[in-house]
């Protein structure tokens, strides 16, 4: 069936998206605190610890 193809590429299209958004958010609170053990990553405050 030819006119489900571009349904299922939008679909495809945005779960690649949404995982790799997900990837960066995730970099973004977890590896790059690691990284720089500055007191300013949004991980040692409280509002971020219960969120994942």
């Amino acid at each position: 069936m030819p006119q489900m193809m571009p349904m299922f590429w939008t679909i495809m299209m945005i779960l690649t998206m949404t995982m790799l958004f997900m990837t960066i958010i995730l970099m973004y609170f977890f590896y790059l605190p690691k990284l720089n053990h500055n007191k300013y990553s949004p991980i040692q405050y409280p509002q971020w610890k219960w969120m994942w």
